[in-house]
């Protein structure tokens, strides 16, 4: 089982201290600078919705969304949250690991980078402890989603294949 959080940097940041409750509904994005200066990273949907996009440069998401809210990246953070989300996961396996993109962390995780991937779970022998391979991986993503983060699970007999399931796959 391979669990996917596409959007785990805003949601990870909209559930933290630092984001005012008072401010839920409007348009935010998180930010990295480097030598092209100021880029957007992750954003929420109200800001897609105005057309901001990944990869953007904040002069061009400010042009499209004047009110748009930006607050800093923190990839380490990120990769906090995911390192604690697979502690969470340890429920269901002996085995679980995170697993992170190539470019994620702190020297790459930008918008060239993916930041952190998902989660990956061997389940062998511990599905019949939740009905079957099917009613643990609804059971997981049901909970994952009422915490609050976007969880896309893929099931596979390998990693790779179900890693790719869960990030590629239309059903979600």
């Amino acid at each position: 089982l391979f669990i996917h959080f596409p959007r785990l940097a805003i949601e990870n940041f909209l559930r933290s201290r630092r984001y005012p409750a008072a401010r839920q509904g409007e348009a935010v994005a998180l930010l990295e600078g480097g030598a092209k200066g100021l880029r957007v990273t992750a954003l929420n949907a109200a800001a897609a919705e105005k057309g901001v996009r990944p990869g953007q440069a904040l002069t061009d998401a400010r042009a499209i969304c004047p009110g748009l809210l930006t607050f800093p990246a923190d990839p380490e953070g990120d990769r906090a949250a995911l390192l604690g989300l697979a502690r969470w996961c340890d429920r269901y396996s002996p085995y679980v690991a995170p697993v992170f993109s190539p470019g994620s962390g702190p020297e790459g995780n930008g918008p060239e980078g993916n930041g952190p991937a998902g989660i990956a779970l061997d389940i062998t022998g511990c599905a019949h402890l939740f009905g079957d391979e099917a009613g643990l991986m609804r059971g997981a993503v049901r909970r994952l989603r009422r915490i609050g983060f976007s969880a896309h699970p893929g099931l596979a007999d390998t990693p790779g294949a179900a890693a790719a399931i869960a990030r590629w796959s239309g059903a979600r």
